[in-house]
Formats: structure tokens, C-alpha cells, sequence
């Protein structure tokens, strides 16, 4: 025999020894088997013998329980068994149906939202947008006591100049333990009081005259500034309900791909005069 063939001879050996390994049964129950190669999921590749001992045992342990559990089930004449097999029969279909449905809505949905499309969405459904709270366009900032030049800061976070809010932008890189500023964006009043102490003022009041505060609690100062305000129990800006106009288009467009798919494949069976009535 010569070398190559010597070699080939082996290595079909070795794939034929791992093979009936793989194929060995590690437990039985009942005359069900588990197979070795079912254990190969279970690792990585990077376990020690020890970790790889302990996953299996504890696998095969698990699985001899379960296996007795089915067992007695199955086995059990107070179980209609025909009852379960169709509720199973039904699940699976269940499934199948919604993942061929899921697949056409992936192939068809248009995510495209024009801007149109939102104002349309929100003049025909205001009454689903109204306000259980303040909506506030916000401004503040959290410096500790110690931080240089707060007699600035006093004057700045005002925003009374044009380059006020430059010169505290640039201060809060530096010195602002927390800072927030965005007039395009509303929050609710709520949110604020996550990070400024605001329990001892008069919410209504402070909210709708637009004023602004400079807060002294333990070892910092708050500023707020309140730019603007939509009130609660009106109807909330279009911009700040732009998600959830969103989330509502997409499902209505869910909702009649699914009514077309079905129309499709029904026609389709018509076509094929595959459906039979006796």
C-alpha cells in the first residue's frame, strides 16, 4: 500500500469512528433515544472537558425528565389526544399562514411617510392627540456652586441676546453637569422634574407665563427656562406625535397588504378551480 492510499485508508477510518460516536446513544427513555450528535449544539468550542461534562449531564438530565413527562401524557386516558393533535395541527397552520403573510407585507411595504401624508394622518385623527400634560420647549442647565463666572451664567441662561445661548453652550461643555437646549424638540413638563427640583413651585403658574428660575439644592444650581409651552388637554403638536403618526400609517398599510394578499391567493385558487364546495 502506498503512501496516498495508506493516508485516504485512515482518514476514512477516523470520519467512520467519529460518525458511529456521533450516532452513539448517551440516554433512553421509554425506548426514545438521545443521540450524541444532538449534545454538539450545546457548545462553543472553547469549553474546558470539566464545562463540556457538566453542560452535557445536565442536558441529558433535563431531557430524561422531559421524555418521562411526554411519556405520561401520551399515555394518560383522561387526555383526549385527538384534541391536542388538531389544536397542534391548528398552531401550525397558525404560523405558516402568518409567516407566508409576513413575507409578501416584507416584499410589498412601502416605509416611505411624505410629509403630507403626516398632516393628512393628523387633521383626520386630532382627537387621538391630546395632551394629559404640559408639553414644554425647554432650556437648563446643572453647574455645581463652585463652577467660575455663575454671575454670567445668571445673565446668559436668560437668553435676552442673540449669542447668550453661544456663550452658555460653550460654558456647559466645560462646566455644565447636565444641559439640555433644543427649540425644535418638545418634552413633557414631567420629564423636567427627573432632573431639576421643581417640586416646591407652582406648575400651572410657571408653566404658562413662560418664566425662568435659578434653583440652589445641595451643591449645585439649576437653571430652567421655559421657551414655550402647548397646554394640557389640547391637542399635541404635530411634530411631537411624527412616531406614533408613523407607527398608525405603517399598520394601516399592514393591515390592507394583508386584506389584498388574502384577495390574491383566493383569486388564485378560483383561477386554478382548486376550491370545491360539496
Amino acid at each position: 500500500m502506498n503512501l496516498k492510499v495508506a493516508i485516504l485508508f485512515i482518514l476514512a477510518v477516523i470520519f467512520v469512528s467519529c460518525k458511529d460516536k456521533q450516532n452513539e446513544t448517551v440516554a433512553e427513555v421509554y425506548g426514545v433515544e438521545l443521540k450524541r450528535a444532538e449534545l454538539s449544539s450545546l457548545f462553543s468550542g472553547n469549553e474546558t472537558k470539566e464545562d463540556s461534562i457538566l453542560i452535557s449531564k445536565k442536558h441529558i438530565n433535563h431531557w430524561v425528565e422531559e421524555q418521562i413527562s411526554i411519556y405520561e401524557a401520551k399515555n394518560n386516558k383522561d387526555i383526549n389526544a385527538l384534541e391536542i393533535a388538531l389544536k397542534a395541527e391548528n398552531y401550525e397552520n397558525t404560523l405558516l399562514v402568518h409567516k407566508d403573510e409576513n413575507l409578501y407585507i416584507q416584499i410589498n411595504l412601502d416605509t416611505l411617510i411624505r410629509k403630507e401624508q403626516y398632516l393628512e394622518y393628523y387633521n383626520k385623527n386630532k382627537k387621538d392627540f391630546y395632551l394629559n400634560d404640559y408639553l414644554v420647549k425647554v432650556f437648563y442647565l446643572k453647574v455645581s456652586i463652585d463652577a467660575p463666572d455663575i454671575n454670567l451664567v445668571d445673565r446668559w441662561y436668560l437668553l435676552r441676546k442673540e449669542d447668550d445661548i453661544n456663550s452658555i453652550e460653550e460654558y456647559a461643555k466645560s462646566y455644565g453637569e447636565n444641559f439640555y437646549y433644543n427649540i425644535d424638540t418638545w418634552m413633557y413638563f414631567d420629564q423636567l422634574e427627573k432632573e431639576i427640583p421643581l417640586q416646591d413651585i407652582n406648575k400651572d403658574a410657571f408653566i404658562t407665563r413662560k418664566r425662568s428660575r435659578k434653583i440652589h439644592k445641595n451643591d449645585y444650581y439649576y437653571y430652567i427656562n421655559i421657551l414655550d409651552y402647548k397646554l394640557k388637554n389640547s391637542s399635541s403638536p404635530i411634530e411631537f406625535e411624527k412616531k406614533n403618526i408613523k407607527v398608525r400609517i405603517l399598520n394601516e398599510r399592514i393591515n390592507e397588504l394583508r386584506k389584498n394578499y388574502k384577495n390574491i391567493i383566493i383569486q388564485k385558487a378560483e383561477n386554478e378551480k382548486a376550491i370545491k364546495i360539496y
